[in-house]
């Protein structure tokens, strides 16, 4: 008996941990990622204060050094390929963890906050500002969830051009009666494996009313070149979108977009010729086929 409520009392005091490390409030940090020729630079700055509620998410009692190194770690950085960025070395200086990468082949990257371990209970966003010293590049920032979707950078001296085409919905006006649709492929779980006719059935429900004559779908690399189906494994699946094509039975002035979730919050709506002039969401997503004129 005595066994059994020390079970259940040790089991309420692991629950409260989890419970009270979870209600926690999201610790927000920032950091620089400072670009070169060849190396890639990180600097995280966590100070005391969110130091202190690092370590209430711990059983046992790690050093300062080795949270900073593990919170620094969890920042991972993949090319093209899916391959992982190692770091060379991890020096902790102060509240400043600095991290060091050599770049083999500059490019393309998905860069995402994938705590380990104890981290991975807490809650907190790495606002990361990208440096490229010697251009006049305005800087750019992301932020880095816990648990959210990737973002794409560039790992050379020039930015990615419209990053936002990998995160979120596109959609090109061709005509009245044609669509261009470019969305991240990962809007279906990795693990269901989706297939192309999966993509055309999602783009279909999220054109509710809108009468569909027939879809054509393919996957899309960074450069905006098409990847067979046989090689999308030798791809990083943050990085691949679907595109999807899409004919209509009668011409229409005006869609309704439905294509959301808790990662997905905006769909761009563009012209023939590429132009944003509008973007939707969860609560306004009518869009008509034109940008509305000037008076």
């Amino acid at each position: 008996m005595t066994s059994m409520f020390r079970t259940i009392a040790i089991a309420v005091c692991v629950c409260s941990f989890i419970s009270t490390a979870i209600a926690h409030p999201v610790n927000i940090y920032s950091a620089t990622l400072e670009i070169t020729e060849d190396h890639a630079v990180l600097d995280l700055e966590v100070d005391q204060h969110g130091m202190e509620h690092e370590r209430l998410l711990f059983a046992d009692d790690p050093s300062e050094e080795e949270i900073r190194a593990n919170l620094a770690k969890s920042i991972r950085i993949r090319d093209e390929h899916d391959d992982l960025l190692r770091p060379d070395t991890i020096e902790v200086e102060g509240d400043h963890t600095i991290v060091t990468y050599t770049l083999t082949d500059p490019g393309p990257c998905s860069i995402a906050q994938e705590p380990l371990g104890a981290l991975a209970i807490g809650r907190r966003v790495i606002a990361l500002t990208l440096v490229r010293p010697g251009t006049n590049t305005p800087a750019r920032t992301v932020e880095l969830s816990s648990g959210a979707n990737p973002e794409i950078i560039s790992l050379s001296e020039h930015p990615i051009t419209d990053p936002e085409r990998f995160t979120r919905p596109r959609i090109r006006v061709m005509s009245n009666t044609k669509l261009r649709i470019d969305f991240p492929r990962r809007i279906l779980p990795r693990e269901a494996k989706p297939n192309l006719s999966d993509f055309a059935d999602w783009v279909r429900a999220s054109l509710p009313g809108t009468e569909i004559s027939h879809i054509i779908t393919s996957s899309i690399s960074t450069d905006d070149t098409a990847i067979e189906e046989q090689d999308l494994d030798a791809h990083n699946p943050s990085m691949i979108r679907a595109r999807a094509i899409v004919h209509l039975d009668h011409p229409i002035t005006s869609f309704t977009w439905t294509g959301y979730s808790a990662s997905l919050r905006a769909c761009d709506v563009l012209d023939a010729q590429g132009t944003r002039f509008a973007t939707l969401n969860p609560s306004a997503n009518t869009s008509e086929l034109a940008p509305p004129k000037d008076d």
